[in-house]
């Protein structure tokens, strides 16, 4: 019998965790996070990480290992588990800031613990909103070495190159990548490019999962106002005082801005208006928010999220295996039938 697997999908604030919340603890599962930005430390405002953490250690912010067993690899993500109402969450705090992590690195985690969840009698429940990551879950991507590595591939500085340069070279480089990979995002440009030049390349082996994919869905002015009091609630809860701390801790500031919205929109209003590095974190914002300009911010960042949460419902309405649901009462239904069928 396959391994049972149920996925949670959906646009930015529409319920996704408390949803795959409810789901583990009426089917007794644990939960596998398919998020880019949760996979760091100390972005927990911005990326919106909920319960607490339930370390079984105090476990360091360093690399996920690279070169240690199975084992001691279970281990360290078990270090760093976080729990909502007693509901662990895997693969999030797993890397420190800065830290270079791609989906290439996320999906071996997510294999591994997925096996682990199920050789304890769990059901998995993967819950996030970066549908590549799902989508490369679900379809079986792995990354193949195709071919020797090019020359200079080490020195290649793709930071210092236009969008328009990196297109052409991932072009040069590899004509498949190019034709699937978002032209119009230089992380994911960069990455293809770093992957063709060390003659690496994608390809698909279908997993041995059972998979039930459940949907969120909501009406567009609902959804509308729950980002904006999300929004609202970050604010209070301190995530001007998370971006500028970062700032503050020297992470690099191209990396920071690559976050997503949140990240990128705040960064920039921080990094914009500079004050003196040794001044406290609390007193820097506190004069941020003086600014003119901090209510604008604001709101841009409201009316981009709005816009994100739009291009998020696009891409998940591609996959007609998604089965849409209204209430948390439909989704428990339909997850409960898909468990009981042999």
């Amino acid at each position: 019998m396959k391994q049972k697997l149920i996925v949670v999908v959906g646009p930015t604030a529409s319920g996704k965790t408390g949803l795959g919340v409810e789901l583990a603890m009426r089917l007794g599962g644990e939960i596998v996070s398919a998020d880019s930005r949760q996979v760091y430390c100390g972005l927990d405002i911005g990326t919106g990480k909920e319960g607490e953490a339930c370390r079984i250690s105090d476990g360091q912010m360093r690399q996920v290992p690279q070169k240690e067993t199975r084992e001691e690899t279970l281990d360290y993500l078990r270090s760093c588990l976080r729990c909502i109402e007693g509901v662990p969450q895997w693969l999030i705090d797993i890397v420190k800031p800065g830290q270079r992590f791609t989906l290439f690195d996320w999906l071996p985690l997510a294999k591994m613990v997925i096996e682990d969840i199920v050789s304890r009698g769990k059901i998995p429940i993967v819950v996030g909103g970066t549908g590549l990551y799902v989508q490369a879950l679900i379809e079986g991507f792995v990354l193949e070495k195709v071919s020797v590595v090019q020359p200079g591939a080490d020195s290649l500085d793709l930071n210092a190159l236009s969008l328009n340069d990196l297109r052409s070279m991932l072009l040069e480089s590899d004509p498949e990548a190019y034709d699937r990979v978002d032209l119009k995002n230089p992380h994911r440009l960069k990455r293809a490019i770093e992957r063709a030049r060390m003659g690496q390349k994608p390809t698909k082996v279908r997993p041995d999962f059972d998979t039930l994919q459940i949907g969120v869905s909501l009406e567009r002015n609902e959804l509308y106002r729950r980002i904006d009091e999300r929004v609202d609630r970050r604010f209070q809860n301190g995530m001007l005082d998370e971006v500028v701390g970062l700032v503050q801790a020297g992470v690099d500031q191209s990396w920071l801005l690559g976050l997503g919205l949140e990240y990128r929109i705040i960064g920039s209003f921080v990094l914009d208006n500079i004050m003196p590095v040794d001044m406290p974190v609390d007193e820097t914002v506190e004069l941020l928010k003086t600014l003119p300009t901090y209510e604008i911010m604001r709101q841009e960042l409201k009316y981009k999220i709005h816009a994100f949460a739009r291009r998020q419902l696009v891409w998940f309405r591609r996959f007609p295996e998604i089965v849409w649901v209204e209430s948390r009462g439909d989704a428990l239904a339909v997850a409960g039938r898909f468990i009981d069928q042999n």
